[in-house]
């Protein structure tokens, strides 16, 4: 695995990484291949889910995903790099499952999951930024627009419905939670509408 990482780490150099960052991404993969099935072939998007699911920070999550996106488009450009590795370190091929997507597939799977993540965030900014509007135009004593205020509640309700495992998953802080979704919908609901 060290023939494997200082090609890593010298590929990440040659592409314009400082030293420093290339060997911190060495470091998070060498971290990630101990948790996940070797060789590189065998690692899936599920796999990687699970292995940054357990880094508790935003932050080093946030490194480690793309280290670990550098890395297979490492793998999937130099696989000549892959197959020169030690042979000893691996596994033996028949305790490996069959059924693994390409290199590629995970790239693009790990690409497409970014671009949603970041599409969910802007979109939560802009809800933020309207629903701030509103607000400060009721405290300065304008009138109430009630067509205003129920397209408010529709895309809120909109988007809380087409999102709602994700913010049940990221309000249970990834904790496992033993309510259904549509519990937690009724939780969230009745406690919206209580006077506090």
């Amino acid at each position: 695995m060290e023939v494997l990482l200082n090609n890593f780490k010298q590929h990440l150099i040659a592409s314009g990484k400082s030293e420093d960052t290339a060997s911190l991404y060495a470091q998070r993969i060498a971290r990630f291949l101990r948790d996940a099935d070797w060789p590189t072939e065998n690692i899936t998007a599920e796999l990687v889910r699970t292995f940054l699911n357990r880094i508790k920070d935003k932050r080093t999550k946030r490194g480690c995903a793309m280290a670990v996106q550098q890395f297979l488009k490492f793998a999937a450009a130099h696989p000549s790099s892959i197959s020169g590795e030690d042979q000893s370190s691996k596994p033996p091929a028949e305790a490996q499952p069959e059924t693994v997507p390409p290199q590629q597939w995970l790239i693009e799977n790990l690409v497409d999951e970014k671009a949603r993540s970041d599409d969910l965030i802007a979109t939560l900014a802009g809800k933020l930024m309207d629903h701030y509007l509103y607000f400060q135009s009721r405290i300065k004593g304008d009138e109430e627009d009630p067509d205003y205020l129920c397209r408010l509640a529709a895309e809120a309700k909109q988007l809380i419905e087409s999102n709602l495992a994700l913010f049940i998953r990221l309000f249970s802080g990834g904790r496992e939670i033993d309510r259904t979704i549509q519990e937690c919908f009724e939780a969230t609901a009745r406690r919206l509408a209580s006077p506090s």
